[in-house]
């Protein structure tokens, strides 16, 4: 249980990183990550909000986790689909930035869906009954 703790608490603090910056540089953050000069500040700092909402709920989430277990999935399923935007707007030829930050990001997506995914199964398998 500690270990999923500690991978949700990395996943909050790696959201909140995100989201601080799409919501207070967000023209240097779009124009870094994606390359979209001159991008409509309104959707970056939309999407800091949301990952500041997703990181404060990871943080909810790590703090009650021997009553909030079922809550975890949605922190899985939350870096699933980034992947499956970023994959996306690859394949429609709207990625502008650098190949090197496109697969870290792949790399840090894949990352988070299979540490908290992986641990919570751990978690189930450990302790049927509490899962």
């Amino acid at each position: 249980m500690e270990r999923l703790v500690l991978v949700l608490r990395i996943q909050a603090a790696a959201s909140l990183a995100y989201g601080v910056s799409f919501l207070l540089t967000p023209d240097f953050t779009l124009d870094t990550i994606f390359g979209w000069q001159g991008a409509e500040t309104d959707f970056a700092r939309m999407a800091g909000v949301l990952f500041l909402s997703i990181g404060w709920f990871g943080l909810l989430v790590a703090k009650r986790i021997d009553t909030r277990l079922d809550m975890v999935w949605p922190l899985v399923s939350v870096p699933v689909l980034l992947l499956a935007v970023l994959i996306a707007v690859r394949a429609a030829g709207n990625y502008l930035g650098t190949d090197s930050f496109y697969w870290m990001s792949i790399a840090v997506t894949v990352f988070f869906a299979v540490a908290v995914g992986g641990t919570r199964l751990a978690v189930k398998n450990a302790n049927p009954t509490n899962a």
